[in-house]
């Protein structure tokens, strides 16, 4: 089951010699959910060369832990457990859909964002040639 941090500042989480992946999604998000098991997928093929986020808006602690532990979500969760829209997090990274990933570079920029998370797998594709 992911470790669900709520806690903690973000900007530590993302100290990472590594690129971060960031998905900011929502159990109650129908697109979010469709797009998990891509999601999952990029996770066990990079998840050794790059740092994965979910950043939950969801309100209920529970339903995000029962959530992840029925669907194989392992990487690290971050919530703060309030509506998106009132999320600091939403307003510092302008979150305006759901899903939302970023790709933060190991300097702390943001170097690639989408909605679809198979952009994303391309993008880290590119990144991580097959060898």
């Amino acid at each position: 089951m992911a470790q669900v941090i709520n806690d903690a500042n973000f900007a530590e989480i993302l100290a990472s010699p590594k690129p971060v992946v960031i998905d900011f999604w929502a159990t109650w998000c129908p697109d979010c959910r469709r797009e998990i098991p891509t999601v999952k997928e990029m996770f066990q093929k990079y998840g050794t060369r790059a740092k994965f986020i979910g950043v939950s808006m969801d309100t209920d602690k529970q339903k995000l832990d029962n959530y992840t532990q029925a669907n194989g979500v392992e990487w690290e969760q971050y919530s703060e457990f309030k509506k998106w829209k009132e999320t600091q997090i939403s307003k510092d990274y302008k979150i305006s859909w759901l899903p939302t990933m970023y790709l933060i570079n190991p300097e702390g920029k943001v170097v690639y964002t989408t909605v679809l998370a198979e952009r994303m797998a391309k993008k880290l594709a590119e990144i991580f040639p097959e060898k």
